[in-house]
């Protein structure tokens, strides 16, 4: 803008001054930082970049500073014209999330077992590539979590779980078919971890006759066993020969035989 002044003396003498005025826009200045400051971790300030100077309340003269601790942080600007701004930004201080794993000590190889992280968080990743509170892993080893809270903090935790060894499997070495509810069937049962399901299962007399056959069936079903009857009838008492094959949790198959007396008749 111009702007121009008439002055007069008491002669009436009169002189015109004119000046030029130019008004520079203030330096845009708004700092960006997040609400909180994660315990451990630091956070970048920064003002616009080209300005002559840069004063930051911490006494430092850059463009950007690192903080790591909570507290008030102003900048003052000037620029190239001698023009000034400030501005300034609260940060707060937060603890780290403390995940927990819940999960075994010990699995064997194959089985499959749950492990759940405690508490909610935002979101979650895995050492093995999932994202959810609640994972499946079917093999020992060291597994990690990283979690991260509202305040976009991050915690790790994690848990070892070491490989169990053989197998648990319990076969009965006698049974009573006399419907008194007690021992009435010959069947398999385990501890449903090592022991996926029995392949073949097949009983024969002291002749070598064959009595009873099943195949593909799960553990723990009494209803899967033999009941003692060959051809509808009441087997004889006696000690009968079993084979078996089983799948064990790691996909194996193996062979297993015995013998078991059938005790009374009904």
């Amino acid at each position: 803008n111009v702007y121009q002044v008439t002055i007069r003396d008491d002669e009436d003498c009169q002189d015109i001054a004119t000046a030029e005025v130019v008004a520079y826009t203030l330096p845009e200045l708004t700092l960006v930082a997040p609400p909180a400051v994660c315990e451990g971790d630091s956070v970048l300030l920064e003002g616009p970049a080209g300005l002559a100077t840069y004063n930051w309340s911490t006494g430092e003269e850059t463009a950007q500073i690192t903080v790591d601790s909570a507290g008030a942080y102003m900048l003052t600007i000037t620029d190239e014209n001698g023009c000034q701004n400030d501005d300034e930004v609260l940060l707060t201080s937060v603890s780290m999330p403390l995940p927990r794993i819940v999960g075994p000590e010990s699995m064997f190889l194959g089985e499959e077992v749950n492990l759940r992280v405690l508490n909610s968080f935002v979101a979650y990743q895995w050492s093995n590539g999932a994202t959810s509170n609640l994972i499946t892993v079917d093999t020992p080893a060291v597994y990690f979590v990283t979690v991260t809270d509202e305040n976009g903090c991050e915690g790790v935790a994690e848990l070892s779980i070491a490989e169990e060894f053989g197998y648990n499997l319990y076969i009965p070495n006698a049974f009573s078919p006399n419907l008194d509810g007690v021992n009435d069937e010959f069947f398999f049962q385990s501890d449903g971890r090592s022991v996926r399901s029995v392949v073949n299962l097949q009983i024969f007399d002291r002749w070598g006759g064959l009595v009873y056959e099943n195949k593909d069936f799960p553990l723990n079903q009494a209803q899967e066993g033999w009941d003692g009857l060959v051809n509808g009838e009441v087997a004889r008492a006696g000690v009968y020969i079993w084979f078996a094959t089983v799948e064990l949790s790691t996909r194996e198959v193996i062979l297993v035989q015995g013998d078991v007396l059938l005790l009374g008749a009904r």
